[in-house]
């Protein structure tokens, strides 16, 4: 038996390393692909992932080789030559046994590769190459277990670089068909173009293909390679009858963001973002994905950002604010993405078109995937909600130019777009978490908090009780808002914090080495929290629920011996070092993410933005506590904005900021508003209007008519209107009771209601003749600062301007005011000169002579009453356009009036315009 077993072991230790299993790992069009964004956890690829997958067959201990099939360049920018430069040293840190080169691989020329080959030692093949190049071998020769496996590598004849494979092949396969056991090609050809090889070349074993293609049995057998390295290749290769390899299976294993990362691949690419997070040159914005859609395609359509839709669209724009569209910016800053041209592109909105998202303000207002993404540049429906100049709705087409089967592989196009359905009002706090515990069981919230914030308390309220309902599924951390006197924190969007109510701005005092917008006692307070929370966790929610419930001016110790808790005890602990340190480590975790709005509260990660407090304003909590310095000089309301009524109610604000200050609320009376505007006016904005009156009668159903349609013609007919935009209110609007407030603002026509025109803006006159050209400016007389403004771009050549003084009272305005009158109409070439010249001379004389102005021509205007008769001739000019004598307005063709305008707006809109 003994000799037996001796007789086994030394044939076991003889057994040719043949009988072990041996694998091809491949890989090809990977573009050079680092690393996913992170979004989902659907996604696959990244270089660190697949150094994983690598590492645990190198592990397993069976031989293998790892090859690609080429396609590892892409981009066109300094960005994405570096890139490729830092997936070239990957690849060689991987140990890659061979790398087809395929046409694209030349992109930033041949010396590139030959640099790539001559400093990385990269394995380099091409048999066709039309040329040789340095770094770059016709085929290699490399061990796989017992056998010799010889590589092959073609690029696409269509390619300037590559002659025909078929020729190039020949030669090379007849020499090492008799020299190895198993030969295979990688290729850069089309399937067809393949088929072709594989009936010329039956010699061939394998053929490893690019691109993604159907796998075929046979000899040569094909296999495809997965795009951007979302999966590897794995061959496995078996000893068949003779003892020649033969190929026994095939699949590809999937690189999932779930695998870890490979440290040294990982490092590789860490040193890659930090080289882009400090060298502005590689951050190119690039080519847009909807820069061929119409309303992207032309550049007078710019983007406004989403707080300019939300007064015109609040429900649609607070379900939103619940959705991870809104956060996409987030996500990437979260994983240091954000600095990346081609993630930003498709979590930001606008990037690579002009007025969009730009890498130099990552702060800005258009961060993360907003409305604009889907319904176009919106800045034009914003001054004109008009639906020609807005996009309604997109397929599903239009989603996967982002969604790509890298980024989202399980986009479903039904599920992803009822998750963005604005139809939907935004969930309440407790339904979201529901869902979320039915998906994963359990669920982390973040609260950020001023101690003594009174949205903060109303915060804690909610909350809560919540966790007493949800028990141990549901998990509360509690952060404070606060600074450290010598650190300084990134500031967040002023958009984002004013989105809704809340404790927001900057720390306003504090007498140690903290700083708190309330002081010293919010600081005192969030320490004592923390400690009541590390020493007697079981009786810190009693406290923090007693306080939260007494508001800003309650009183601690009551709170502490209610819970159980000994005040003094509490409060030298929370005075002491550790209750430093505690506050110290805890509010770094809100100014490293820039919060600075209480309450904000986040859900595993994700700031939610939907239904929060029972008590949506702070000054309900106030009143009860009137004697507290936070609340003493806080009214009830100041504004009817200050009232938050109940759902389908409206509010108004009674005595506002006195102390008689009360909130009323009311059944708001539903009535149509129709907006009759015209093609004529370019400048005419309907949308500021619209917003404001949308935010007060949120109940208004509004109707757009252009005038040059029969059913707009119709309206003004029937109204007699001559100026536009009109908006035309219904006869229930006058039993609104809001409607009180505004009716000196309306005239009655039949039994509807006409805002008057000089509160529009810009309007367009119908009934004044046209002249082509023609720019009367209404300006104070004289107003020195609005009169710098003006003649900051006063044109070389002033023909068809004409400049109007307006003075208040009906008085002359003096010898002054009355040359200016008649300069501006005789010589308006020299006003501006004049101007100028009128500080440094001694009267009007001197100035019109230092600017060569007819000083004669300007003594008989005077003299003749013509300065008097022409400032008369402005005012009433004034008067029948109610213009408002101490603003600066314009009358642009004798037909587009802007009132209360800026100078830049109107000489844009007069150069642009027909010339005389």
């Amino acid at each position: 038996m003994r000799f037996l077993a001796y007789f086994l072991l030394s044939l076991a230790l003889s057994m040719p390393a043949w009988s072990q299993d041996a694998f091809i790992l491949h890989t090809g069009d990977t573009r050079s692909f680092l690393e996913v964004c992170g979004c989902t956890d659907e996604q696959l690829g990244g270089i660190a992932r697949r150094g994983t997958l690598i590492e645990r067959q190198r592990a397993a201990g069976d031989p293998f080789l790892l090859v690609d099939a080429g396609g590892f360049v892409e981009g066109e920018e300094e960005l994405d030559q570096l890139r490729v430069e830092t997936y070239a040293r990957a690849m060689a840190q991987l140990g890659y046994g061979a790398l087809n080169l395929a046409g694209g691989d030349f992109h930033f020329g041949a010396e590139f590769i030959a640099r790539l080959a001559r400093q990385i030692s990269l394995p380099f093949i091409s048999t066709n190459l039309r040329q040789p190049l340095a770094g770059v071998a016709p085929y290699l020769v490399r061990p796989l277990g017992r056998w010799q496996v010889g590589i092959l590598g073609v690029g696409a004849p269509q390619a300037d670089q590559f002659v025909d494979p078929a020729a190039a092949l020949a030669a090379p396969i007849a020499q090492l068909r008799g020299q190895v056991d198993y030969l295979f090609l990688l290729s850069d050809l089309s399937a067809a173009e393949n088929d072709t090889l594989a009936a010329r070349f039956p010699e061939l074993d394998l053929i490893v293909a690019r691109q993604a293609l159907a796998r075929r049995e046979g000899r040569p057998a094909l296999v495809g390679s997965a795009p951007q390295g979302t999966r590897l290749g794995r061959l496995k290769l078996q000893a068949g009858p003779a003892g020649d390899p033969i190929l026994a299976g095939a699949e590809e294993l999937p690189v999932s963001v779930a695998l870890p990362e490979a440290a040294a691949m990982k490092e590789l690419v860490a040193a890659f973002q930090d080289t882009v997070a400090r060298r502005s040159s590689l951050r190119t914005a690039p080519p847009s994905p909807f820069a061929a859609y119409a309303l992207e395609a032309d550049p007078t359509h710019t983007y406004a950002g989403e707080a300019a839709c939300r007064p015109c669209h609040a429900q649609e724009h607070a379900q939103w604010r619940t959705t991870l569209h809104a956060h996409a910016f987030d996500t990437l800053r979260q994983r240091n993405r954000h600095f990346f041209p081609q993630c930003v592109s498709c979590h930001t909105t606008g990037f690579g078109l002009p007025g969009g998202f730009a890498l130099d303000q990552p702060h800005q207002a258009l961060a993360g995937v907003q409305c604009e993404i889907c319904h176009g540049p919106g800045q034009q429906h914003v001054l004109r909600p008009e639906t020609a100049n807005i996009r309604r709705s997109v397929d599903a087409e239009f989603c996967r130019h982002c969604h790509t089967p890298v980024q989202s592989p399980g986009f479903a196009p039904v599920e992803y777009l009822a998750r963005i359905d604005h139809r939907a009002a935004p969930q309440p706090l407790e339904q979201v978490l529901h869902q979320r515990l039915q998906q994963q069981g359990a669920v982390e919230l973040e609260l950020f908090v001023m101690s003594l914030c009174p949205y903060g308390m109303e915060a804690e309220q909610t909350l809560l009780p919540l966790l007493e309902r949800f028990g141990d599924q549901v998990k509360l951390q509690l952060y404070y808002i606060a600074d450290e006197q010598d650190q300084a924190k990134p500031r967040r969007s002023q958009a984002r914090t004013q989105e809704r109510a809340g404790c927001a701005g900057q720390a306003s005092s504090g007498e140690g080495p903290f700083a708190s917008l309330h002081g010293q006692p919010e600081i005192d307070e969030g320490r004592r929290q923390l400690i009541a929370l590390q020493d007697f966790p079981e009786r810190y929610r009693s406290y923090l629920l007693c306080r939260s419930r007494q508001g800003p001016g309650g009183d601690w110790q009551a709170c502490a011996r209610a819970a159980g808790l000994d005040p003094q005890a509490l409060q030298q602990e929370a005075a002491g070092p550790r209750g430093e340190a505690l506050f110290r480590q805890n509010i770094r975790l809100a100014n490293s993410l820039g919060i600075d709005l209480s309450p904000t509260l986040l859900i595993e990660g994700e700031e939610f933005t939907g239904e929060f407090a029972p008590l949506p304003l702070a000054r309900r909590l106030c009143r009860d506590q009137p004697a507290h310095p936070l609340c003493r000089e806080l009214p009830a309301c100041g504004s009817d904005t200050d009232c938050a009524p109940p759902t389908g109610k409206g509010a108004l604000c009674r005595d506002p900021n006195t102390p008689q200050a009360r909130c009323e609320y009311y059944e708001p009376v539903p009535f149509s508003l129709q907006v009759l505007d015209s093609a004529a006016c370019e400048a005419c904005n309907t949308g500021v209007f619209l917003a404001s009156t949308l935010e007060l009668f949120p109940q208004a159903r509004v109707q757009v008519r252009r005038l040059e349609t029969p059913e707009g013609e119709g309206l003004a007919r029937r109204y007699g209107i001559q100026v536009f935009p009109a908006y035309i209110f219904s006869a229930d609007f006058a039993r609104d009771p809001r409607y009180a407030r505004v009716r000196h603002l309306l005239e009655k026509k039949g039994e509807s209601f006409l805002l008057v025109p000089r509160l529009v803006g810009a309007s367009w006159w119908r009934q004044r003749p046209a002249r082509p050209g023609q720019l009367e400016i209404f300006a104070p007389a004289w107003d020195p600062q609005a009169e710098a403004a003006l003649l900051k771009d006063w044109p070389p050549d002033p023909s068809g301007l004409r400049l109007h003084l307006l003075q208040p009272g009906a008085g002359p305005g003096g010898e002054e005011v009355e040359v200016r009158a008649c300069l501006s109409a005789r010589q308006p070439g020299r006003y501006s000169a004049y101007a100028a010249a009128r500080d440094s001379a001694a009267d009007w004389r001197g100035a019109a002579a230092l600017a060569g102005a007819d000083v004669e021509a300007l003594g008989a205007c005077l003299e003749q009453g013509q300065g008097r008769q022409l400032l008369a001739a402005a005012a009433a000019l004034a008067d029948s356009l109610e213009l408002e004598p101490g603003t600066l307005s314009a009358l642009l063709d004798n037909r587009v009036l802007l009132r209360r305008t800026r100078p830049e707006d109107f000489w844009q809109l007069w150069k642009r315009g027909t010339r005389p």
